[in-house]
């Protein structure tokens, strides 16, 4: 209990796939605020090392995956709702 406590005092991420939607979602959020939009072209990138283009691309591609009924392929909590972007 007292090590489940301590990496939970430093915001232990215990979903890796959890934290890697997040951090790209705040800079889908920026983008969209800066831009207007979500239409992010696929060779975007403003972080060498977070490619938002290709990460929205990978969402994309999973949403299509996902709304034609083959959920084995697709996880529901990466698709982008228009109520969280729109925030």
């Amino acid at each position: 209990p007292k090590r489940l406590e301590e990496l939970k005092a430093l915001n232990f991420t215990w979903d890796p796939h959890e934290r890697e939607f997040e951090c790209f979602f705040e800079l889908l959020v920026a983008y969209k605020k800066l831009h207007g939009d979500c239409h992010i072209p696929e060779d975007f990138s403003d972080n060498p090392t977070l490619e938002l283009g290709k990460y929205v691309r990978k969402l994309r591609k999973s949403f299509g995956t996902f709304s034609d009924g083959n959920d084995a392929k697709a996880d529901a909590k990466n698709i982008l709702t228009k109520e969280r972007v729109d925030r």
